[in-house]
């Protein structure tokens, strides 16, 4: 039987009345807390005194009080017998139920609940195709009549506490109650859920892992996976509730209706580093649809969900205020509107978002779709690779004005019709420090207006141009627009030509991190401000990346204090920046990864020899500060003299990197200056593994200065291999390498 949300609630208010009421009967007689023991079967006299004469988890439930912990051994626990399908584990207050023993532990630091597997079913009949394990991986795994619900929480607070279990084969298909929450029903609750997985349970109608109503749970370590509802919420429904989610995923849940990962109406939900990964809703909210909640998301991810005949793949906003921060958007897809976000009355803030590669099927709003006056505000945020058959590759604004300050738009499509970075109909966003380049569309590739729109553009770089104040239309410079990369290279006409008044106050970083205003020097200001001055785009030029052998700090690469390592500096750098790296011996990669290899780029400067308080590059000493590049990746060479650099190819031991260094398809801008290079071993088998162990050059030309390369070796080419190359050597000293077939060189 359907039934409306108000008949919800005021089911729900007679049944807190009946369950006050049975707070008020007769108290058992008092025990003292304690440990309680429960196993599948009950053993010895099955008191639950000890692993011994441990008692059913039912039994344990029953008898425990207030301050007690069941200690659950690993196995299969089931509420109650065939035919009993209203049976449940319920919760307690003052009682921590705790699963993932192996059956001999003294202490509950020693259980660990991945290894020992300690499953609630609802498979009473235990007939389900769980293929052995124990675990529906679906709900299409349920087979005969399960229990409604696995677990019950009403009336609970957070000193209820759940702890180390799979929640599995729950069959909310009866009516009322009896068709929410197959996993876990919980009413006017807050328990405390930790390190549980949701999977493979069933709702007639919603929450297919959790219905949660007037509640207040608090969840860490939780994943939902394989659940489906049929109506809302296949992972979650929170009804009127305040959640707090942190480490939480949910993946391949279904909703028949909306709310793939979560259904949210009219709750406050706090989010922390949470995802929401190939969820389906049949119609709308692939990973979360949200009715007039309140959410905080931060380090959140929405990838490969689907909103099969609606809107809103990611997420689908209806009223509500919401604020995204660190949130990504990634081949999410709707059939209609919005494939990573569907906004409708709602204004959500966003800041640090990226969505990239999210499509409409046959609609619009790649990436992002506002409608019914939505105005959300953006800050720091990238549109990339998005696709709508008809409009609005990035972004469809219809009758909604959202602001955008610092926001890229690159590589979005509208195949069919118009505005491969933006759509407006009716609309008058404005946008500030906003690049868009390098989007397409048969009509309007970067911005299409249409109707009453009229957008306020100012210090904006628009391919193609557009009027307004500190405008440009010039190639911003992308790092590598092909690869992704949309860091500004250090020539690019969009540093330093935005208007510092427009970014938000409390915006004191970029997409990346890091310090959002920045001067470089050689460039003139042509923004608006006291500088310095905002770059246009989501991400702030700056010339100097820091390296250290550790992660330092944030480990953003801006500063000696958050340096990061040499391999995420090469990996980060774009054309004109420059690379500091503190002394010390640096690897390509962990051992067994012969592979690994520090690879030059283009118009990227590396120096060593640096203490790692220096301010300006004339301060370093190479030849004090020893800067080593090893291929030691096992760290077992001979190292007697304690210095790390191989005298000599014999103190070479085990299986090191087959080239340190590798210059290929690099012009004489790829610098590296200031190193020992030592310990490669190009002993491989094929080429290029046995060419180069020092350094590998295929139509390469880095330029190399202060540069020792020493006890390397190789089948062809000890110190340096070249082939269609010719580097440029500078104070390069080549010694004590060794090749078996062709020169040491």
């Amino acid at each position: 039987m359907l039934f409306s949300r108000h008949s919800f609630a005021r089911l729900f208010s007679a049944g807190v009345l009946i369950l006050l009421l049975a707070s008020f009967l007769p108290l058992q007689p008092a025990r003292a807390a304690g440990v309680r023991y429960a196993a599948p079967t009950a053993q010895g006299s099955g008191d639950c005194s000890s692993w011994a004469n441990a008692c059913t988890l039912q039994t344990a439930l029953t008898n425990a009080v207030s301050g007690d912990e069941i200690w659950v051994k690993a196995g299969v626990h089931y509420p109650g017998t065939a035919g009993n399908r209203a049976a449940t584990f319920t919760l307690k207050n003052g009682v921590a139920v705790y699963g993932g023993f192996a059956g001999t532990e003294t202490s509950r630091s020693q259980r660990d609940w991945v290894v020992n597997k300690t499953i609630l079913s609802g498979d009473i009949d235990k007939n389900d195709a769980h293929g052995g394990d124990y675990i529906n991986e679906s709900a299409s795994q349920i087979v005969g009549s399960n229990a409604y619900h696995v677990v019950t929480g009403s009336l609970t607070d957070s000193t209820a506490v759940l702890d180390g279990f799979v929640i599995t084969a729950g069959q909310a298909n009866g009516s009322v109650y009896d068709s929410i929450g197959g996993g876990m029903s919980l009413q006017f609750s807050g328990p405390t859920l930790t390190n549980l997985t949701f999977s493979g349970n069933l709702a007639s109608t919603s929450g297919g892992g959790i219905y949660n109503a007037y509640g207040q749970p608090v969840l860490n370590n939780v994943t939902f996976s394989g659940n489906q509802a049929n109506a809302e919420g296949g992972g979650m429904e929170n009804y009127q509730s305040d959640l707090t989610l942190t480490q939480v995923t949910f993946s391949d849940n279904v909703a028949v209706t909306s709310g793939g990962g979560m259904f949210n109406q009219s709750g406050n939900l706090t989010l922390t580093n949470v995802t929401f990964s190939n969820n389906t809703a049949g119609n709308d909210g692939g990973g979360m649809f949200n009715q007039s909640g309140n959410l905080t998301l931060t380090n959140v991810t929405f990838s490969g969900n689907s909103a099969n005949s609606g809107s809103g793949g990611g997420i689908y906003n209806i009223g509500g205020s919401s604020t995204l921060i660190n949130v990504t958007f990634s081949a999410n897809n709707a059939d209609a509107l919005g494939g990573g976000m569907y906004n409708n009355n709602s204004n959500p803030q966003l800041t640090n978002i990226t969505f990239f590669s999210n499509y409409v099927v046959s609609g619009v709003g790649g990436g992002m779709a506002n409608e019914g006056n939505s105005n959300p505000t953006l800050t720091n945020v990238v549109f990339r690779n998005n696709y709508a058959l008809a409009y609005g590759g990035g972004l469809y604004n219809d009758s909604s004005s959202p602001t955008l300050v610092n926001v890229t738009f690159n590589g979005n499509l509208a195949y069919n019709d118009s505005g491969g970075g933006i759509y407006n109909s009716d609309s008058s966003p404005t946008l500030t420090n906003v690049i868009l380049w390098g989007d397409s569309a048969p009509s309007g590739a970067e911005i299409y207006n249409a109707g009453s729109s009229a957008p306020l553009v100012s210090y904006s770089d628009i391919q193609g141009g557009y009027a307004g104040t500190g405008n440009i239309n010039a190639n911003p410079l992308f790092g590598n627009a092909a690869a992704g990369v949309l860091r500004l290279q250090l020539a690019s006409p969009a540093i330093d030509a935005g208007n510092n008044a427009a970014v938000p106050s409390g915006i004191i970083t970029d997409l990346d991190g890091n310090p959002r205003f920045v001067d470089i020097t050689a460039v003139t200001d042509t923004g608006s401000g006291t500088p310095p001055i905002v770059d246009m785009g989501a991400y702030e030029a700056f010339p100097v990346l820091y390296a250290d052998l550790t992660t330092q700090g944030n480990g953003k690469c801006y500063a000696w204090e958050h340096a990061c390592t040499l391999q995420t500096a090469l990996g980060r750098a774009v054309a004109g920046q420059e690379i500091w790296v503190k002394a010390g011996v640096y690897y390509p990669g962990a051992a067994g990864n012969r592979a690994a290899t520090f690879q030059l780029k283009s118009g990227v400067a590396v120096y060593g020899g640096f203490v790692g308080t220096e301010t300006a590059r004339d301060q370093r000493n190479w030849a004090t500060n020893l800067t080593i590049l090893s291929g030691d990746i096992d760290q077992n060479d001979s190292n007697t003299d304690g210095n790390f650099i191989a005298e000599t190819p014999a103190d070479v031991q085990g299986s090191n990197a087959y080239h340190v260094v590798t210059g290929s398809g690099t012009d004489s801008t790829a610098v590296l200056d200031g190193f020992v290079i030592t310990a490669g071993r190009a002993n491989g088998s094929n080429f290029p593994d046995n060419h180069g162990g020092g350094m590998y050059n295929y139509g390469g030309n880095p330029a190399l200065a202060n540069i020792t390369l020493r006890g390397n070796s190789a089948m062809y080419g000890g110190g340096i291999y070249n082939k269609s190359s010719s580097p440029i050597l500078t104070d390069v000293i080549i010694s004590d390498n060794s090749a078996s077939s062709s020169s040491g060189y």
